[in-house]
């Protein structure tokens, strides 16, 4: 039996500004640019992406998001 272990690290730079970045991670506007998504929204104030929104979706489970500025 041989065992190996590959490390793999990658990274990208992206000259858009944060908000505009996380507009595109809000559940409703996904639905604009991935196949097949599918998400069940738990809480948002606005039905879309803002500051505690929380929705799950199958491929990687439940997600609070925070704006930018509230990230750290």
């Amino acid at each position: 039996m041989v065992s190996a272990i590959l490390r793999v690290r990658m990274g990208f730079k992206t000259k858009a500004d944060a908000d505009a970045v996380f507009a595109l991670a809000c559940p409703v506007e996904e639905l604009k640019w991935i196949y097949k998504w599918e998400f069940d929204m738990i809480f948002s104030c606005s039905g879309k992406n803002e500051t505690n929104c929380i929705f799950k979706e199958s491929m990687s489970g439940l997600f609070v998001l925070n704006s930018p500025e509230n990230a750290l």
